[in-house]
C-alpha cells in the first residue's frame, strides 16, 4: 500500500481534477483505491485527501508522488512538466578523489556521494516541507534530514546523510556482513545484524544498514557543518530479507526492497544538494560517482499480430505505438508487424513482450476491448496411464468391489512389520501432521487394511476394496529425491456369497478368487504367461511375486493378521482370512483387444483327470496346453481333489479342454493324435499322469 496527497498530485500535474476523477483514473489504471481520508493540509491552510492505493511489488515507480502523477498525466493525456536536476555549471570540475568508496558490485550497482561543507543545519525547515511531512506522520528533525525525506516522498529515490566530521576519514565500504553483531540505529534501537546483511562501514565501524536505516554514530544534528549525501541502488533481496527479519519499515527500505530507478540516482542527489545549499548554504567540494551499468538500455521487440492475438483486437501498428508512447515508451517501427520498444528506466516491471501487451491493454482501456471467445485448435493426446486407471476401475467395480481413497501418510512402524522394506529407502517426514502419519507409504497394504478393519468395526463384515494410488520410495537421482509409482491394490475378506435360498452355508472368499480377478485383469491387458515366484514373507502367507518378461509386476498373497494387530487393533475382530494383491500399473501393457468371433463349427470337449505335483502351478499347465495346438480353444479346471491314498506332494486336477476349428468340423481321429502327443509332453515336462 502507498499513501499519496491529492493536493500534492494536483500541484505536480499543474491542472485541476475533481477528487472523484483521480480515484476513478487510479482504479482504471489498475491501482485499486483502498481508502481515502480527509485531513487538514497545513501547507495550503485547507483540506486535503490522503489516498491509499494498492501498488503491486513490480511497480516501484508508483511509490512516489511524481510517479503517480506521471501515470495519471499519461492517462489524462496531458504534458507533465519534467523536473530540472542540474546542480551547477562547474559540476564536472568538482574533485572526485577525496571520497574513497569500496563497493561490492554484487550488492550495489549504483553509488553516488556528494560532500558539502560549511552548511548551517541550525535553521528552521521551511513550513511547506514540515507540513507535508507531518501529513504522512514524519516528524521534522533538521533541514538536511527533512529535505532527504521530502524528496523521497516526491521522487521515490531514498538518500542518506552522514555527518562527515563523525567519520574517522572520508572513506566508506559497501560490503556483506560476515558475522552476527550489534548495531544501534538512528532511533537508538539496538539491532542484531546477521550474515548476509548489506552494511556500510567506515574504518571497520558499521555506520549504516544499507537500504534500511543509518546509525546514530554518524547522524546529523543542529551542530552539523559538513555532510556526505549518498544516493545508491542496493540489491533488493538482502534489503528485503533484513527488513522483514528485523521488522523495520522505513521510507528507504519500503522502496529499496522493491527496486529503484538507477538512472535517476545521480539526478536526485543533484536535486537534494541544490535544495540543501539553497537553504543551509555551504559548498559542494567533492563527489564520488559509481555506476556498474553505464547506460540503461532495454529494448524489446513487439509483434502487432501477437498483440491482437492475445487481446482479441484488430489494432493497427500506429495505434499500438501511440498507446505505448503515451506512457513514456519510445517506439521505432521496424516493419508492418514489428515495433522496437525502448523501455523507460523507471519501468522495472517490463521484462518480456507479454508485459508490453499488457501495457497496450491498459492504455486503450480494458473496457474498450470487445469480449470474444478464443478459437483454440486442440489436439487430443490420450493419457495412457489414466486410461489404465479407468479400465482397472471398471473391471473391479464390475466384480462388486468398492473403491477407497486413503492418505499417502502412514505410521513408520510399518517398516518394522514389513521385513522386506529397506528403511533407508523409505521417505520419513521431518514435520508430520501426526505420529501416525510420518511415513510416505511404500505400498498400499496398510491403507487397505485400515479401510478393511474400520469397516469391520462398524459392522460391515464382508468386504472387497480396491485403491488406485501412489507409493513412494527414496530416489537420490531424482530432483525431488523421491520416486512415485502408481499402483492398484485390492483386498477381499469375508463371505463372497451369503447363505440363503438354495445355499446352505455362505461361500467365503479364498485365494483362488483373488487369482481369478488377477487373471482377468492380465487377460484384458493381453499379458499372459505370468510367473508366480513363491517367497517366504513373515507378514504374508502364500506370498508370490508376479513376474512378466523378467519384470516384477507386483505381488499376491494372504495377509498374516497377527503382524499388523499392534498398529491396527481392529484387525483382531476379523475372523476370516484376508487376501491381498498389488500391481504396478505402469508395468501393464497398453495393448488393444483383438476381436475374435466364435466358430460356427461344433466343438469336441474332453476331460482329463491328472495326478499333478503340487509345486506345479495350474496356470503354467494351462498356458502350455494352449500353446501345443491351434485347435485347443478353451481350457478350464473343473475340480481339485486330494485323499489319503495319494502322495502328500500330489493332488488331482480335473481339466476340461474344448477343441474347435474356426474353419471346419473336426473329427475324433484328429483329437486322438493331439491327445497322445499332449499327454506324453505333460508327463515329460511336469510329471503329470492320468488318474486311473
Amino acid at each position: 500500500m502507498f499513501v499519496v496527497s491529492y493536493n500534492w498530485i494536483l500541484e505536480i500535474l499543474n491542472k485541476n481534477f475533481e477528487f472523484e476523477e483521480i480515484l476513478k483514473a487510479l482504479d482504471t489504471l489498475g491501482f485499486e483505491v483502498k481508502e481515502t481520508e480527509s485531513v487538514e493540509n497545513y501547507f495550503i491552510s485547507g483540506n486535503d485527501y490522503l489516498i491509499t492505493i494498492e501498488v503491486k511489488a513490480n511497480r516501484p515507480d508508483m511509490l512516489s508522488h511524481f510517479g503517480v502523477a506521471r501515470e495519471l498525466a499519461s492517462f489524462f493525456d496531458i504534458n507533465l512538466k519534467e523536473p530540472v536536476f542540474d546542480f551547477c555549471q562547474d559540476f564536472n570540475n568538482i574533485q572526485e578523489k577525496k571520497i574513497e568508496v569500496k563497493i561490492n558490485k554484487n550488492l550495489c550497482e549504483n553509488y553516488n556521494a556528494f560532500c558539502i561543507e560549511n552548511i548551517n543545519n541550525n535553521i528552521q525547515t521551511p513550513d511547506y516541507i514540515k507540513n507535508r511531512l507531518k501529513l504522512f506522520g514524519i516528524e521534522s528533525i533538521n533541514p538536511v534530514v527533512d529535505i532527504s525525506n521530502y524528496v523521497t516522498l516526491e521522487y521515490g529515490q531514498p538518500t542518506h546523510v552522514y555527518d562527515r566530521d563523525k567519520l574517522s576519514e572520508n572513506s566508506l565500504e559497501i560490503c556483506e556482513n560476515n558475522k552476527i553483531c550489534d548495531f544501534t540505529d538512528l532511533s537508538g534501537k539496538n539491532l542484531k545484524l546477521q550474515n548476509g546483511d548489506i552494511i556500510i562501514k567506515n574504518n571497520n565501524k558499521i555506520v549504516c544498514l544499507a537500504g534500511i536505516i543509518g546509525s546514530e554514530v554518524t547522524e546529523t544534528d543542529k551542530n552539523t557543518k559538513n555532510i556526505i549525501i549518498e544516493s545508491a541502488v542496493f540489491d533488493k533481496i538482502p534489503v528485503r530479507v533484513a527488513a522483514k527479519r528485523l521488522k523495520i519499515s522505513t521510507l528507504a527500505s519500503f522502496r529499496f526492497e522493491r527496486g529503484v530507478d538507477s538512472e535517476n540516482s545521480l539526478n536526485i542527489l543533484n536535486l537534494i544538494a541544490k535544495k540543501i545549499t539553497d537553504l543551509c548554504g555551504g559548498k559542494l567540494v567533492y563527489k564520488f560517482i559509481y555506476k556498474l551499468n553505464k547506460n540503461f538500455d532495454k529494448n524489446l521487440n513487439l509483434r502487432v499480430n501477437r498483440v491482437n492475438n492475445i487481446l482479441g483486437t484488430s489494432l493497427k501498428i500506429n495505434q499500438i505505438s501511440e498507446s505505448l508512447e503515451k506512457y513514456k515508451f519510445i517506439c521505432d517501427k521496424k516493419d508492418d508487424n514489428n515495433i522496437l520498444v525502448k523501455i523507460p528506466s523507471f519501468r522495472l516491471d517490463i521484462e518480456r513482450e507479454i508485459d508490453l501487451i499488457e501495457e497496450v491493454a491498459r492504455s486503450i482501456g480494458y473496457d474498450m476491448i470487445e469480449p470474444k471467445s478464443p478459437k483454440i485448435n486442440l489436439i487430443y493426446r490420450p493419457n495412457k496411464l489414466y486410461e489404465k486407471f479407468d479400465i482397472l476401475r471398471n473391471i473391479l467395480i464390475g466384480f462388486g468391489f468398492n473403491e477407497v481413497i486413503n492418505y499417502s501418510f502412514i505410521p513408520s512402524e510399518i517398516c518394522n512389520i514389513i521385513n522386506n522394506l529397506d528403511k533407508n529407502n523409505c521417505i520419513i517426514l521431518q514435520n508430520p501432521i501426526s505420529n501416525l502419519y510420518d511415513l510416505m507409504r511404500p505400498n498400499l497394504i496398510y491403507s487397505l487394511l485400515y479401510s478393511l478393519s474400520y469397516n469391520y468395526s462398524v459392522g460391515n463384515y464382508n468386504n472387497s476394496f480396491f485403491e488406485i494410488g501412489k507409493i513412494y520410495e527414496l530416489d537420490k537421482n531424482s530432483e525431488t529425491f523421491a520416486k512415485e509409482t502408481d499402483c492398484l491394490g485390492f483386498i477381499i475378506s469375508g463371505n463372497k456369497i451369503e447363505s440363503g435360498f438354495g445355499i446352505n452355508k455362505p461361500i467365503k472368499y479364498d485365494f483362488y478368487d483373488l487369482n481369478s480377478y488377477l487373471n482377468i485383469i492380465f487377460d484384458y491387458f493381453n499379458q499372459k504367461n505370468i510367473k508366480f515366484i513363491q517367497k517366504n514373507i513373515s507378514y504374508m502367507n502364500n506370498y508370490y511375486d508376479l513376474i512378466f518378461e523378467n519384470k516384477n509386476l507386483g505381488f499376491i498373497g494372504e495377509i498374516n493378521k497377527s503382524k499388523f494387530v499392534k498398529i491396527l487393533p481392529n484387525l483382531k475382530l476379523i475372523k476370516d482370512k484376508i487376501f491381498y494383491c498389488e500391481i504396478k500399473i505402469n508395468k501393464l501393457k497398453s495393448s488393444k483387444k483383438v476381436l475374435r468371433f466364435e466358430s460356427k463349427f461344433p466343438a469336441i470337449i474332453r476331460q482329463y483327470n491328472f495326478i499333478c505335483p503340487k509345486n506345479v502351478f495350474s496356470n503354467e499347465i494351462i498356458n502350455y496346453i494352449q500353446s501345443t495346438n491351434k485347435l485347443i480353444n478353451k481350457i478350464s479346471i473343473k475340480d481339485i481333489y486330494e485323499d489319503n491314498n495319494m502322495n502328500i506332494n500330489e493332488h488331482s486336477l480335473l481339466f476340461e479342454v474344448e477343441y474347435r476349428s474356426p474353419e471346419r468340423t473336426i473329427n475324433s481321429d484328429e483329437i486322438e493324435l493331439i491327445e497322445n502327443n499332449l499327454l506324453n509332453n505333460l508327463s515329460e515336462k511336469f510329471g503329470m499322469k492320468i488318474k486311473k
